[in-house]
């Protein structure tokens, strides 16, 4: 439609302030269209609107239940929240993060990313001897592929989050 185009236009020629408004018109005129609300998501987390950018996500998900690009869009979203939120010293605003991002994931298809990070997190809140934390990395860890794969996800999602390479060793 013309209305795609002109968003894709706007887009392409980083016209950010009318791609903004064009994809805000667009999802009033046409709201269950999911190529304009996908715009919009964009939009919105361009701007850092992230609520509104859930709002739309939720109406596009409404449309069309297995999209699975806006569905870890907003997955990475919180997922990048809660990292921000660990650096800061915050685990129990992560780990809220994180079990909003769990709202997005689809049962049959979890994400090794927030699986890992969710674990990560509750080795933060665990109490020293808690091996029950320790064992959900391991599983977390096993989800995401195992083996040397699996370990360099848990590694990268540490690092993201800011962990020192000396607090990882007794998870290995």
């Amino acid at each position: 439609t013309a209305a795609i185009a002109l968003l894709d236009r706007h887009r392409s020629l980083d016209d950010q302030k009318a791609w903004y408004h064009a994809a805000d018109l667009a999802v009033t005129r046409f709201p269950g269209n999911p190529a304009v609300l996908l715009h919009a998501v964009d939009a919105a987390v361009a701007r850092d609107a992230f609520k509104k950018a859930a709002g739309f996500a939720r109406q596009l998900l409404a449309v069309d239940p297995i999209n699975m690009p806006v569905r870890q869009r907003m997955i990475e979203l919180q997922l990048a929240h809660a990292r921000k939120q660990v650096r800061s010293g915050r685990a129990d605003l992560a780990a809220k993060s994180l079990e909003a991002a769990s709202e997005w994931e689809r049962p049959d298809m979890p994400d090794p990313a927030l699986r890992i990070g969710r674990a990560l997190v509750a080795v933060m809140a665990a109490t020293d001897g808690d091996t029950e934390a320790a064992e959900k990395v391991r599983t977390a860890v096993a989800e995401a592929g195992g083996g040397t794969l699996g370990w360099f996800r848990m590694v990268l999602e540490a690092s993201l989050m800011g962990w020192p390479a000396k607090r990882l060793q007794p998870l290995h």
